[in-house]
């Protein structure tokens, strides 16, 4: 049987599901294409719960579940997608988003390490120095805007601020 020299599609990966073309008439199935789309799609919904729920426990098995995979499949597409294992990345946002309430709210560490997914604030703490050089109390300090900045109004040249009320009264 030969199969025809048809280009591949590049407009999407579901037009190549029919591609090569056989002689006589049979389309040759390719699902690679499609089947990585497909689970392409189910990364991205997964991604959007695991940052809707970083503070709950996770395994590869349950994450693989979640996704639709089995887990030697999960783990080499996660991999592919983030170059990193999710054990890593799960790391990595939860320290993303402890950065994020260390500078947009007053929370204590013990709170932020709950929020976030660590078992207490020792490993939040220990991973954090690790990753960004700082204790949370250091980078909190470093880069919390100061109350000063944060209630300082822009002013008009007349000396209103942008509230309509005039400075001094």
């Amino acid at each position: 049987m030969k199969i025809s020299a048809a280009k591949p599609p590049t407009s999407s990966p579901a037009a190549w599901s029919s591609l090569p073309i056989a002689t006589g008439g049979q389309a040759q199935q390719v699902l690679r294409p499609v089947a990585r789309s497909r689970e392409s799609l189910r990364l991205g919904q997964l991604f959007d719960y695991l940052h809707q729920h970083l503070a709950a426990s996770h395994t590869v098995a349950s994450l693989a579940q979640r996704a639709g995979m089995g887990t030697r499949t999960f783990l080499r597409r996660f991999e592919e997608a983030t170059g990193k294992t999710p054990a890593r990345w799960l790391l990595e946002e939860r320290l993303l988003r402890a950065r994020q309430h260390l500078t947009e709210s007053t929370m204590g560490i013990d709170q932020i390490a709950e929020r976030c997914g660590f078992a207490s604030a020792g490993p939040l703490r220990h991973h954090f120095r690790q990753h960004f050089a700082l204790s949370p109390l250091q980078y909190r300090k470093q880069f919390t805007p100061s109350p000063i900045a944060k209630s300082s109004q822009p002013r008009t040249i007349d000396g209103h601020s942008k509230t309509g009320r005039q400075e001094g009264r």
